[in-house]
């Protein structure tokens, strides 16, 4: 903690024995972080994105309905738009 302080006094001795370039360190330093910060938000985009994508393929396959629903969903889907068909023909 006390090298905090000791460091701290340092720094405000340097802007006060020269603003102009502490000023330009620190316009500097923050375009630097956000530079770093803008790049480490589009990798974590990407990153998160992908990991989004195996999430949903993941969860696809774990609540898959089993196939006999699957087929009996299929067969009445099919059976009503046959009856459909037929009550249009008529």
């Amino acid at each position: 903690m006390i090298i905090i302080h000791i460091i701290d006094i340092l720094i405000g001795g340097c802007v006060l024995y020269s603003p102009v370039l502490s000023s330009i360190s620190l316009t500097m330093a923050i375009g630097i972080i956000l530079i770093i910060h803008s790049i480490v938000n589009i990798i974590s985009m990407i990153v998160m994105k992908k990991n989004a994508k195996d999430l949903e393929q993941v969860l696809a396959q774990a609540f898959k309905a089993p196939a006999f629903v699957q087929d009996a969903a299929f067969e009445d889907a099919a059976e009503d738009a046959a009856d459909k068909a037929a009550d249009d023909a008529e």
